[in-house]
């Protein structure tokens, strides 16, 4: 590699790391919501105890874990 545009060329997206895992779109009012490492409320979230939250480009913004029935809080947020 010759120069940091190489490198960037080079690297996959942040969402490729997380293929596989169950993911949700959340839209801005979330988005903004998980910013503040708030839960938000997903009734039609999978089963999984830990899913992936895109945005509506398909962008990885964070990894949720579940603490309720229906509640999602970040253990980690991308955006």
């Amino acid at each position: 590699l010759r120069s940091a545009e190489d490198v960037t060329f080079r690297m996959f997206p942040p969402v490729k790391a997380v293929a596989g895992k169950p993911t949700i779109t959340i839209d801005e009012t979330e988005l903004r919501t998980l910013r503040f490492g708030q839960a938000i409320v997903r009734r039609d979230a999978p089963p999984d105890d830990e899913i992936v939250a895109l945005d509506t480009t398909g962008k990885l913004v964070s990894l949720l874990k579940r603490i309720g029935p229906e509640l999602w809080t970040p253990s980690r947020n991308f955006d």
